[in-house]
């Protein structure tokens, strides 16, 4: 249905339900003005004030009776991108006003460079981006050796450590689940990669046990992930610049674990146990805030190795 008759519709079904114009339009909240410009056929409305004054007039019909049919859309559209396709080949006509279009032409290719310039450097900026979580707090002390040392706190001390160390790190940027002494729930670690879009996540532990002889620096991953291999692949690079530290050891495998922490991380994970606090040697070394200072070295060239 077009104009008139669309117009001449609405005019008939108005007055078969007896309304005036005036009470129509309070029904459709619309103005006196235009439904008279629409039952006259000079103005074509928006299917959305048909299908509103239709409703009004109780008057159930199909869609295909509303205006704006797909083939006078399109019709409008294909005209319209006629018209912008002319006038770029028009653009680059320079046979007729050649210096309006010169300067036209100038212009947009200014701003087309710059536009380029700041989508690279927002591309530039999005860093390589690392989570660390330094493991335990608050209440939850970790592996403790009497009121010798307890693991949150010299986890809590080489995070803070690496973020002394990266301050004016320009390549990669750290997020910490923690900076105090507070205690966070494991879901929020365990979420924290996800909700930043990390490209990896470390966790920072110390390890104990009842054999004292045991000793030495761990790398996990998850045995479980879709970022095993990648996780593997970091997690040798973290162990060969380990390995160089003097007067404590490394393992060199990366153990599998089934740990909550890393299990569940859209990106390469790592859990770093920093010795045993229950063997003597590592406890007195992990004690050392010069030592943890070297073990940052390792960590923060570990970082820097890996393929961005």
């Amino acid at each position: 249905m077009r104009q008139p008759e669309l117009g001449k519709k609405i005019a008939e079904l108005r007055k078969a339900k007896g309304l005036t114009q005036e009470e129509l339009v309070a029904e459709c909240n619309l103005n006196v003005r235009t439904l008279q410009r629409i039952e006259s056929g000079v103005v074509m409305p928006r299917s959305y004030t048909v299908r509103i004054i239709f409703a009004a007039l109780d008057y159930e019909d199909s869609l295909e009776n509303i205006p704006y049919n797909v083939s006078e859309i399109g019709h409008v559209y294909t005209n319209r991108l006629e018209q912008f396709y002319k006038y770029v080949l028009d653009l680059f006509n320079l046979k007729t006003n050649k210096m309006k279009k010169i300067s036209i032409l100038t212009a947009s290719s200014v701003f087309l460079v710059v536009s380029l310039f700041f989508i690279n450097a927002k591309v530039l900026a999005q860093k390589f981006t690392v989570v660390i979580d330094a493991g335990h707090g608050g209440n939850d002390f970790g592996a403790q050796i009497k009121d010798k040392a307890k693991e949150k706190d010299i986890a809590l001390s080489l995070a803070k450590l690496l973020q002394e160390k990266t301050k004016d790190n320009t390549d990669f940027k750290l997020i910490f689940t923690r900076d105090s002494d507070v205690f966070v729930r494991i879901d929020k670690r365990m979420n924290k990669p996800n909700e930043v879009k990390a490209d990896l996540f470390i966790s920072i532990h110390m390890n104990s046990n009842t054999n004292k002889e045991l000793s030495g620096i761990e790398c996990y991953t998850a045995k479980l992930s879709d970022y095993k291999t990648k996780s593997e692949h970091i997690g040798r690079l973290f162990i060969d610049e380990l390995k160089q530290l003097d007067e404590i050891k490394t393992q060199d495998s990366i153990i599998h674990a089934d740990l909550a922490v890393i299990n569940y991380c859209q990106c390469p994970a790592l859990l770093l146990n920093i010795g045993y606090l229950t063997n003597s040697n590592d406890l007195a070394y992990v004690s050392n805030v010069h030592n943890q200072r070297l073990i940052c070295d390792k960590i923060f060239k570990a970082i820097t190795k890996i393929e961005k």
